[in-house]
Formats: structure tokens, C-alpha cells, sequence
């Protein structure tokens, strides 16, 4: 799912986006200025919100030009079509607008992660373990948190049943960690063959 299908778009949304853009701003690859784009505006928003909501909608690539530098040398910049900045805009102002949230919420939310990762022999707490080297306690607990939400999420909106995997997911996880390690060294030109321990040469 798209972030569009998140926004609530609307035409009224697309339109107020259209005239938040620079009027004399350069085209993109469609080569459709502000002006041309006005001439026959609401037939154009009428399509265009058909395209998003059918989800037909496709950005066009980016029109690629060359900001001369102070030092002579050339920034590379993407120029996007028009449409894509009505699209983009309207993301960015439904963005902006958005709430930060309840904070006795996020409070308790802290507080059943932090109990979820000491939960011993668990799933969460093998999760917490493996992250915690690597994001410091404060990021592996918030990480904890993100996966109850779309647990809980899940549970609600899909109406599955939770399975405690339990500290047995670990080894599945390592598993699949070394596979990936021993691809990106493959690709390097390292022959590596994934041998369990216990099953090594004495």
C-alpha cells in the first residue's frame, strides 16, 4: 500500500497543492509549464485524482540539470514533472499536518515494550538481544515498541491469533543472517559454505 492511499486525497487537496507551486519553476521530462497546465486545470485534477484513487498513477523519471557551482564545478539536480510536484505536495502539507501523537500513549507504549523485551524465553526478547549491539538500549526498545504496534494492528484489522514463537526463532534468525553475510561475500568472489558448529571438522 502506497502512502497515497493513506493520504485522504481529494481534489480540493490536489488543486491547493497546484497553485502552492513555483509559477516559473523549470519542466519536467513532460515539458508542462505552471501556465499550460492552468489552461483546462479542473479537467486535469478530475483525471489525475481517477489515476491516484484507480491506482494507475505512475511518476514520470526526473528531468536530470546541472547547477553551476561556485568552485566550477556542477550540482546535479532532478526536475520533477508537474504532476508528480501536485502529488509530492500534497504528501508533504498532509505530512506536515499530522498530529505528534499522545504522550501517555507513547508512555505506556514504552513501558510494554520494555517489559515485552525482559519477557524471558520470549520472541520480543530475542529480537531486543540480537538489536541491542548494534542501536543502544533506548533505539532497540522503540524498535520493540514499532513491532507491538504492527502486531497489535494486525491482530485488530486482520483478525489473526498470536503465536508466542518463543526463544526458538533465534536460530532461524541467525540462519538467515548467515545466508545473507555469505551472499554478499559471494558476490565479492569468496566461496562460502555455511557449516553449523557443532558440525565442524575437530
Amino acid at each position: 500500500m502506497s502512502i497515497l492511499n493513506v493520504v485522504i486525497l481529494s481534489i480540493d487537496l490536489l488543486r491547493d497543492s497546484f497553485y502552492a507551486l513555483q509559477r516559473k519553476a523549470s519542466p519536467g521530462v513532460d515539458d508542462v509549464r505552471w501556465q499550460e497546465y492552468e489552461t483546462g486545470l479542473e479537467d486535469r485534477l478530475v483525471d489525475l485524482h481517477s489515476q491516484v484513487h484507480r491506482e494507475t498513477y505512475r511518476a514520470k523519471p526526473s528531468r536530470r540539470v546541472y547547477m553551476p557551482k561556485a568552485d566550477g564545478r556542477q550540482r546535479p539536480l532532478g526536475v520533477a514533472a508537474l504532476e508528480d510536484k501536485i502529488v509530492q505536495q500534497v504528501v508533504v502539507n498532509s505530512s506536515s499536518r499530522s498530529a505528534k501523537g499522545n504522550k501517555y500513549m507513547r508512555r505506556v507504549l514504552n513501558q510494554a515494550a520494555h517489559a515485552a523485551a525482559r519477557s524471558k524465553g520470549t520472541d520480543f526478547q530475542a529480537v531486543f538481544r540480537r538489536l541491542l549491539p548494534r542501536l543502544g538500549y533506548q533505539s532497540a526498545v522503540w524498535a520493540i515498541a514499532h513491532r507491538l504496534c504492527r502486531l497489535v494492528w494486525k491482530i485488530l484489522h486482520e483478525g489473526i491469533r498470536y503465536i508466542e514463537q518463543g526463544i526458538e526463532s533465534e536460530p532461524k534468525l541467525l540462519m538467515h543472517r548467515a545466508k545473507y553475510i555469505a551472499k554478499q561475500l559471494r558476490k565479492f568472489g569468496y566461496n562460502v559454505q555455511i557449516t553449523p558448529a557443532n558440525s565442524a571438522p575437530a
